[in-house]
């Protein structure tokens, strides 16, 4: 029986286990592989993440009432930025090492 839900927010998308740990999407693939491209082409979106969840969310009118969704959203920001380094950093040791 397929299950049902009443509302999007209440679907398995809502879940925050489900994307903290997502089914099968976190296991290496054998068949992958990196080229140079794949350094860079995830800068960029790393780059439109961090855009989008400022120009959307951080700037919301809600998010700048509120100081609890505030802070989250600026963390969660200092996060992906994090990750921004450090792919640049990889990429550039691999183009200059």
């Amino acid at each position: 029986m397929e299950k049902k839900y009443n509302s999007q927010m209440d679907g398995p998308i809502m879940n925050k286990e489900f994307w903290m740990n997502p089914p099968e999407l976190n296991k290496p693939n054998p068949q992958d592989q990196l080229n140079p491209g794949h350094y860079l082409e995830l800068i960029d979106r790393l780059h439109i993440v961090m855009c989008n969840l400022n120009d959307h969310c951080i700037q919301h009118p809600v998010a700048k009432l509120d100081k609890k969704i505030s802070n989250s959203l600026n963390k969660a920001l200092e996060e992906i930025w994090d990750a921004y380094q450090e792919v640049g950093k990889l990429d550039y040791k691999r183009n200059n090492l």
